[in-house]
């Protein structure tokens, strides 16, 4: 009987500990700078999925943070940005247009549109040549 236990106990532990490990294979940690502002980007990739954290810090020490999430197509990630600007409770979103370029990701700009609430950038508007961020991977997680 407590041979049963210990063994369900070692089964569930490396099982859970595998989930974890899975996770962190996925998530890579991002950097970039743009005049005064500094962005931080935590970024879990799946095959066709992605989600995280940005955190940009502005000029003046104005924080923005919150979430980001979206779907991913060849090399360009889409989706939205759901933060708190400058620390207030009200929360905003924002479409969120990145391009996966080698260790590289470059936030696109574009017109955008909204439709029921839901934030995104109007067809063929994404420039990726005018991109305020630049964010480069990390070394610390």
């Amino acid at each position: 009987m407590k041979t049963r236990i210990v063994i369900a106990t070692i089964s569930i532990a490396s099982l859970i500990s595998s989930c974890h490990s899975d996770k962190n294979d996925h998530t890579v940690s991002y950097h970039a700078i743009y005049k005064r502002d500094t962005a931080r980007l935590t970024l879990t990739r799946y095959k066709d999925t992605f989600y995280g954290k940005l955190n940009i810090h502005r000029a003046g020490n104005i924080i923005d943070s919150g979430e980001v999430q979206g779907k991913i197509t060849k090399d360009t990630l889409t989706g939205d940005y759901y933060y708190r600007p400058h620390g207030t409770f009200r929360k905003k979103r924002r479409p969120l247009a990145l391009l996966a370029s080698g260790d590289s990701l470059i936030q696109g700009n574009g017109t955008e549109m909204e439709y029921m609430g839901i934030p995104y950038y109007a067809e063929g508007s994404i420039d990726f040549d005018s991109a305020t961020f630049i964010y480069l991977k990390s070394k610390l997680r």
